[in-house]
């Protein structure tokens, strides 16, 4: 189940409370470097 909370919350960019054991600043970390990786690679 947290994995399936996390993919959700990190998919639609939640901005609010923990989701998948995930705190806010973490998942805007993971989705920064999601956003640089893509960046990076030309896609």
């Amino acid at each position: 189940m947290l994995r399936i909370c996390r993919e959700h919350a990190l998919a639609v960019h939640e901005p609010y409370g923990i989701w998948g054991g995930l705190s806010e600043s973490e998942r805007e970390t993971i989705i920064r470097s999601q956003k640089r990786a893509l960046t990076l690679t030309g896609h």
